[in-house]
């Protein structure tokens, strides 16, 4: 074997390598798998034919920061949208979680939030996320890390919260509440689940 021969064979398994463990946000609408995304990039979801009803995005790496999540469309036909940011502990292949206090195991390192391009679809939207640093403006979105949607189902951060957490919701929910009972937030290095008085304080202000 010629030596052009052995050194493009070192680069493939190279590539092949750095691919297997590139950081990439994989995004899943109603069971698909759409093309992966950059680390700490933006996610646009488009509600086009308005029968996407869950969404779920999960790193590949605990490194991964899972970039600002915009959704954009009209409210879909079945009424509710579902996006889950992590994974359900019990139920991996979950495409959300069935109790509110349903443990989720984290989509990856920092996220900076979600929004919408219309009041409605916020509304009619619900969400569960977990991540292993802070909520916070990324590089690539830097003008907001903010959570907006119709209900905080469940929230997991395990560093620190540097943006607010906004519901606004006319949609009557079949779970109650806009907000979830409790979210775990870590600022000081324990896990600590807090009622709704707490994170209000705690993150300086969650508004229903």
């Amino acid at each position: 074997m010629s030596s052009l021969h052995r050194l493009a064979m070192i680069v493939g398994v190279c590539l092949i390598a750095a691919s297997a463990f590139a950081q990439v946000i994989n995004v899943r609408v109603n069971g698909a798998d759409l093309t992966p995304v950059a680390s700490g990039d933006p996610i646009d979801v488009s509600i086009v034919d308005q029968a996407v009803n869950t969404i779920r995005l999960l790193g590949t790496t605990g490194e991964t920061d899972i970039g600002r999540l915009r959704i954009h469309g009209a409210v879909p036909a079945e009424g509710r949208i579902d996006v889950l940011i992590g994974t359900v502990n019990e139920e991996p292949n979950a495409t959300f979680p069935n109790e509110v206090d349903d443990v989720l195991l984290s989509a990856g390192r920092h996220w900076g939030g979600m929004e919408f391009d219309n009041a409605a679809l916020q509304g009619h939207t619900r969400v569960a996320f977990a991540i292993s640093g802070d909520l916070k403006a990324l590089p690539a979105t830097p003008a907001s890390g903010q959570v907006e949607a119709g209900q905080i189902y469940r929230g997991q951060v395990g560093g620190s919260a540097f943006a607010d957490i906004r519901t606004n919701s006319s949609f009557a929910f079949p779970d109650g509440e806009q907000i979830a009972p409790y979210v775990d937030f870590n600022r000081d290095g324990s896990e600590n689940a807090f009622d709704i008085e707490s994170v209000e304080s705690a993150l300086n202000g969650i508004c229903p």
